[in-house]
């Protein structure tokens, strides 16, 4: 009953500790609050300052921000931490109270005379009239918090001004503070400025000014071509660094503005540069400055230009069976003679992938085919069996491999010069990789034709006199710079009285798949299709035409016409009599000429 009594008498004494405690605990903690909030703030706008200015690298900023973390933590535990560690007793809010007032330590004595131990400790009666006395000053004590405010009025001062700058920063610069909290997550991104790139191409390639890890492949010994179209504040000139990856050696050409900016529209506000740099033979990495602007590294990669082979495949055969005749493939050659009207397939093989190949035949483009066309599979398997790789081995780089599949193009030569060549024929192949480069030289093909002229024909018999159903024989003596296809004769009938009759041909030789350019044999010429009577004239010429092909006919050529007079066995006789009386008058007369000369009595 008596420790409840003392703990009544003291209850105004603890709620005022109380109410002092947690007032003090609020202003400590809002000291801490705003003391955190500024140092936050200013270390932010710091961070942006410095990383807008000097436009640091991702490992630099890396390096920055730990640094920053450093002494904030270090200024934290100083400054701010103070304000949020420590709990009061009600012991340190009573010597708190005592030396704020002046008075002496009867506080703190009533405050351990209330425990149960304190019976122990000497009066009981002095403890009470302690505890009495401090109760009823506590009714009289008013509330106190003993913190300094002028902490808290500076902290407060800090963070507005910290807070006011960043609101002023995000209102003027809004961009900028987008990209520096992008920044901030380590995001390879650039702040805006005054001189804008709005296009930006490097050997025809179109690259982003500000996107990192951007690879272009260029042909080695090659040109490196700049484009760069500006707007906003347009500087005089630029630069572009290249820095080989090797030895980190730098070069810098200039991007001087230009007129000639390959037919591409520009704005008047626009301004194009451009820069070139030949012979470039190793890897190096890119990065373009024009104005306050300043690309990201585009690192380039040498690669060899493709290498291909053309390729033609034509029939040069010279019978109309082509059974007996294969397509003939020519590998590694860019020029081909032909016979006039000869069917050409033009084609390109090559050891690299290759963007769609195009043809121009003069005015005409024509789109290459990828493949093997179907006819000529058996004769491009037989090539490739005995070299999978590389048909002589003409597309084999050095230290290269020779096992990379061959990649074939060929020409549909279909409602093209090329489908019955009747005229020398240019080709001119647009090639490029899957990187875009194009071979060291330019790809073209040549058809030449060799002209196919019409044959030569000879014909003759031994006799002019025939009976109606004789066959007499026709010496015949043909020839052709190509080939001959067949020999025939066309024969019509003169009647005695002037009128033509029936007419009538006869096939003599016909080629069957070997090439034949000279001919020179005899035949024999039934003529009794004619039914000619005695009286009638027979009139024959030798027909030769030559081999074009299994697609179109031949150029005939006709002998001089052989006249022949029909007659009955009685004619042939009495021309027979008169070629013996011929004779012996013939004979009489050399006689008469060696008397003469002495040669005998």
């Amino acid at each position: 009953m008596a420790q409840s009594a003392v703990n009544e008498e003291l209850a105004p004494l603890h709620r005022l500790l109380r109410k002092i405690g947690h007032r003090r605990r609020r202003l400590r903690l809002t000291i801490g609050v705003f003391g955190l909030l500024a140092g936050l703030a200013f270390v932010t706008v710091a961070l942006f300052v410095l990383d807008w200015l000097l436009e640091l690298t991702v490992a630099l900023r890396v390096v920055l921000f730990a640094l920053a973390a450093v002494l904030a933590v270090a200024a934290a535990r100083r400054y701010v931490l103070p304000w949020f560690a420590g709990l009061e007793s009600e012991l340190d809010l009573a010597m708190l109270v005592q030396r704020h007032f002046g008075i002496d330590s009867d506080l703190v004595a009533a405050l351990q005379f209330e425990r149960p131990e304190a019976v122990q400790w000497g009066s009981v009666e002095l403890e009470q009239t302690v505890i009495r006395h401090v109760a009823l000053q506590a009714e009289k004590l008013p509330l106190i918090e003993d913190v300094p405010r002028a902490p808290l009025k500076k902290r407060v001062l800090a963070s507005i001004c910290g807070v006011a700058l960043i609101v002023g920063l995000v209102a003027l610069f809004p961009e900028h503070v987008a990209i520096f909290t992008k920044r901030l997550l380590l995001h390879d991104v650039s702040y805006p400025t005054a001189t804008r790139v709005d296009e930006v191409s490097v050997n025809g390639c179109f690259i982003a000014w500000d996107q990192p890890g951007q690879e272009l492949r260029c042909k080695a010994n090659g040109t490196v071509d700049i484009l760069v179209i500006t707007s906003g504040k347009i500087p005089k000139a630029g630069q572009a660094v290249f820095r080989t990856v090797n030895d980190r050696r730098e070069l810098r050409i200039p991007l001087v503005p230009t007129e000639n900016h390959s037919n591409k529209s520009v704005l008047p506000s626009q301004k194009v540069f451009s820069g070139k740099l030949n012979g470039l033979n190793q890897a190096c990495r890119l990065r373009m400055v024009l104005g306050d602007t300043t690309s990201q590294w585009v690192d380039l990669a040498i690669v060899p230009p493709p290498v291909v082979l053309t390729w033609f495949a034509y029939q040069d055969g010279l019978s109309s069976d082509t059974s007996h005749n294969e397509p003939e493939i020519a590998f590694g050659m860019t020029q081909v003679s032909v016979r006039q009207g000869t069917r050409v397939v033009v084609g390109l093989a090559a050891k690299s992938k290759l963007q769609p190949v195009t043809a121009a035949l003069g005015e005409l483009e024509v789109p290459l085919q990828r493949g093997i066309p179907r006819e000529l599979e058996t004769r491009f398997f037989e090539i490739l069996r005995n070299n999978p790789g590389d048909p002589k081995g003409m597309l084999t780089r050095e230290n290269e491999k020779n096992d990379t599949p061959l990649e074939i193009w060929w020409l549909d030569p279909t409602q093209t010069p090329l489908e019955k060549t009747e005229y020398p024929v240019r080709i001119r192949l647009t090639v490029r990789d899957q990187f875009g480069l194009e071979p060291a030289a330019p790809v073209e093909a040549f058809v030449s034709v060799r002209p196919d002229y019409p044959p030569q024909i000879e014909a003759r018999t031994i006799t002019r006199l025939v009976l109606p159903s004789a066959q007499p024989s026709v010496y015949v003596d043909a020839r052709d710079d190509v080939g001959l296809r067949e020999i025939r004769v066309l024969g019509k009938l003169i009647r005695a009285d002037g009128e033509e009759g029936p007419t009538c041909q006869w096939v003599l030789w016909q080629s069957k798949g070997d090439s034949i350019r000279v001919l020179n044999d005899k035949y024999k010429v039934d003529l009794q299709p004619l039914q000619a009577k005695k009286g009638d004239k027979i009139e024959l010429v030798v027909v030769a035409e030559d081999d074009r092909g299994s697609d179109q006919s031949g150029v005939a050529a006709h002998s001089d016409a052989i006249l022949m007079e029909v007659t009955d066995l009685a004619g042939i006789l009495a021309v027979m009599a008169e070629a013996d009386r011929e004779s012996a008058a013939q004979l009489q007369e050399m006689i008469n000429y060696q008397l003469d000369v002495g040669g005998g009595q």
